[in-house]
């Protein structure tokens, strides 16, 4: 780093030895603000100048003012003290509200505005009023030391200007220094976090070039592919013995340098003569140019895949507290229903089933009892109605249950709905025996009876129902049976098609 421009020299003294040493003390902290770069970047080193500065200057601004009182507060010395006093007044707001921000360009922009003011401070404000303060002493007029003064003044100008211009340099020079180590430690970070994926990632990666030539394969790949050769660096992904179906490895390699990315399975093979699948996502990695530098290639196990696409799809179609479909399942058999009986080769048949008396259980016993019922109606249910036909929960105490293959004929399959129907009323009206806990964790049970009021309506023959006129028609039967009473079955009056 340069020399720092503000040594002790003859142009810096006042001739007051107090003011000297106190400026010698500000100056070695304005030559420590370009040294920032040491300690890339910014806040914490920034923190304890600007801490040191605010203490200093309240000394120093003091000291100075009660020098400057034997001047006389007289003629055209008076708005010069004033103005100094002022200028001693803003600056300690300043330097007050600085270093807030720990950003680069923040730093540049206090380092530059501390070397100014504390330059000029020192070299023409503090010296002008030392110049003056000796020519009153010597005894000349106001007037007179105010004039000699800014002759002295004169005579270094040149000197401040050169001071005040490589300061400039110096400061621009540290900035650029901390944002470029700044930049190389957020970069050699990236790297390193790249570097720990790569090791420790659960899918294998290749590393290609445009041909690809492997140029670095990760732990996980040579797991997934057993007795792989030594030297799989600088080898071709197409060379022989393969270590995948050159078919779909060519076809993949062209979809890249066409679109930038191909997906979907790709055979490899193992020493053994076996096979194996593994899924595949090939990309282009682009340079600044727009070329293809390199290419990746990430394996993932196909089995794996499977396993956690189930998992994922059974958490999304399934009732977490009951454990069988939810809606969105429903939603989704229910309209592939509606489409496989408008052929007209057999019927179908919806079954809305709501649970009287359910709220007053949750009300008086709460909702860990609530739960409980809603757990055994879904089992009871289940046991009630076909492996083939499908149970779900809407919702509350509301469920579903759709009746495939039915007979052809209306009346028939209107029976046979009925039937399941009364199978599934006859279930649900059992007493349930509910468990609790009190207080003290004591365990207790009771019967409660929530009677089912069920709705049936029968769908397909020749047209295709819709799904919300099957819907509504099995609901407004489920409804006539609660204003009977409930504890019934009330099958829809009309069969539901495309001419209803």
């Amino acid at each position: 780093m340069p020399d720092s421009p503000a040594q002790e020299d003859e142009n810096f003294a006042t001739g007051f030895e107090e003011i000297d040493r106190q400026h010698r003390g500000l100056v070695e902290l304005v030559n420590r603000l370009p040294a920032l770069s040491a300690g890339v970047p910014g806040a914490p080193e920034l923190a304890v100048i600007l801490s040191e500065l605010r203490s200093y200057v309240v000394v120093h601004f003091s000291t100075e003012e009660i020098l400057w009182e034997r001047i006389p507060h007289e003629g055209p010395l008076a708005p010069l003290l004033s103005a100094h006093e002022e200028a001693h007044r803003d600056f300690s707001r300043k330097v007050a509200e600085l270093g807030r921000s720990p950003e680069p360009e923040e730093v540049g922009k206090i380092v530059h505005f501390l070397t100014h003011w504390l330059a000029r401070h020192i070299l023409e404000s503090d010296r002008r009023m030392a110049f003056v303060l000796k020519g009153v002493e010597k005894g000349l007029s106001p007037g007179e030391a105010l004039v000699l003064a800014e002759q002295n003044l004169d005579l270094t100008a040149a000197f401040t200007r050169t001071v005040l211009s490589m300061y400039d340099q110096v400061v621009d020079q540290a900035l650029r220094l901390i944002e470029e180590i700044s930049r190389r430690q957020s970069v050699e970070e990236s790297l390193r976090l790249l570097g720990q994926i790569f090791e420790s990632v659960r899918d294998g990666i290749l590393l290609l070039d445009p041909d690809g030539t492997i140029v670095d394969a990760n732990p996980s790949f040579r797991r997934q592919i057993p007795d792989l050769p030594d030297d799989l660096v600088g080898r071709s992904i197409f060379a022989s013995p393969p270590l995948f179906d050159h078919e779909t490895l060519s076809r993949a390699f062209q979809e890249v340098r066409k679109t930038g990315h191909f997906s979907g399975t790709i055979r490899t093979f193992k020493k053994e003569g076996e096979s194996d699948n593994l899924w595949i996502s090939l990309s282009s990695v682009v340079g600044k140019g727009g070329e293809t530098t390199h290419m990746t290639a990430i394996f993932s196990p196909v089995s794996e895949l499977l396993e956690e696409n189930e998992v994922l799809s059974e958490a999304a179609n399934s009732d977490p507290l009951t454990d069988i479909p939810n809606r969105r399942l429903f939603n989704d058999r229910f309209a592939r229903a509606l489409r496989e009986a408008a052929s007209g080769k057999h019927r179908g048949a919806l079954i809305l089933i709501d649970l009287d008396r359910f709220k007053a259980l949750n009300d008086l016993r709460g909702h860990p009892a609530g739960d409980e019922v809603l757990r055994e109606s879904a089992r009871r249910l289940r046991e009630s109605v076909r492996q083939s036909d499908l149970v779900a929960r809407l919702g509350g105490d509301e469920f579903a249950v759709l009746l495939g293959g039915l007979h052809p004929e209306r009346k028939a399959a209107a029976l046979e709905a009925r039937s399941a129907a009364e199978k599934i009323r006859l279930s649900l009206a059992r007493p349930f025996e509910v468990m609790t806990r009190d207080e003290t964790g004591k365990k207790s049970s009771f019967r409660h009876f929530c009677p089912p009021s069920l709705g049936v309506a029968v769908f397909g023959g020749e047209g295709r129902g819709k799904e919300p006129e099957v819907f509504g028609a099995a609901d407004r039967a489920l409804y006539r049976g609660k204003d009977r009473g409930g504890n019934t079955v009330v099958v829809a009056g009309e069969e539901i098609s495309a001419s209803s």
